[in-house]
């Protein structure tokens, strides 16, 4: 095989030289080194093979073809795209959702602020602090006043009484079964509400509320519990039940007695 001599490098094109003058040209990936001017080469059909006796030159890469320097273009168009597209809807989906939950949010206030309006319609409601609507002379009283059993009254009449009708500060003694405890807002006390349970006394089966000041709490009261109550009426305790406004009797309790 005729030794040739790379004289020429092109983007494609390699360009051998002959001892008789001759010039042939071969594809740069036919080559199978990195071809260089001055290389000697052999070539078999389309396969060019360096053989010895090549002079060092400066190497020329092989030059990528076209499509292969597209290809790359076309995929990061790609990603682009599909990156713009991805944004955007997460970014629509976001805004679908920040507006239900805030349609939501609106409502639930809504609800809240009609349900705080309604409890609060009440000026005697559960919740609301009972020793802060009842005089402060009421709430406490000598010892051997509160003591005295036979000072406290038993006789009353319940429905004078739960049309406040009857008596503010008269004391009085009931007897009754727990059948309802409440804490004081501000801690200074209790409020329970009993059902008259004494045979051939007045109100017998009717509800009472009593509050009771924490000073005089001398043991712990349960729902069932049957008490002995005496204290001092102040008039009538209004409460809301969903729509109803009830009225219960109300007093306040200095002391008490468990039945054992």
């Amino acid at each position: 095989m005729i030794k040739g001599k790379i004289l020429k490098i092109t983007e494609n094109t390699v360009y051998i030289g002959y001892e008789d003058g001759s010039l042939k040209e071969i594809p740069i990936e036919s080559c199978e080194f990195e071809p260089r001017m001055g290389d000697y080469v052999e070539v078999y059909g389309d396969i060019a093979i360096k053989v010895e006796g090549s002079n060092e030159s400066t190497p020329v890469k092989k030059h990528k073809s076209r499509k292969s320097k597209i290809k790359p273009i076309l995929i990061a168009l790609v990603v682009i795209v599909l990156s713009v597209s991805a944004y955007f809807i997460m970014n629509k989906v976001t805004i679908s959702q920040n507006t239900s939950s805030s349609s939501k949010s609106s409502t639930s206030s809504s609800k809240s602020s009609s349900s705080s309006s309604s409890q609060e319609s009440s000026s005697s409601s559960t919740k609301s602090s009972i020793s802060g609507n009842i005089p402060k002379n009421l709430l406490t009283i000598d010892y051997e006043e509160r003591t005295d059993k036979q000072k406290y009254s038993s006789s009353f009449d319940y429905d004078k009484w739960i049309h406040d009708e009857f008596p503010h500060y008269l004391k009085l003694h009931v007897r009754g079964e727990v059948v309802q405890i409440l804490k004081d807002q501000d801690d200074k006390g209790i409020l329970i509400q009993i059902v008259l349970n004494e045979i051939g006394r007045p109100g017998l089966g009717e509800p009472v509320s009593v509050f009771i000041p924490g000073d005089y709490l001398s043991d712990i009261i349960v729902e069932g519990d049957k008490l002995d109550l005496y204290g001092k009426t102040y008039g009538v305790k209004q409460y809301s039940s969903g729509d109803s406004v009830v009225m219960r009797p109300f007093m306040i309790a200095y002391f008490y007695e468990r039945d054992k």
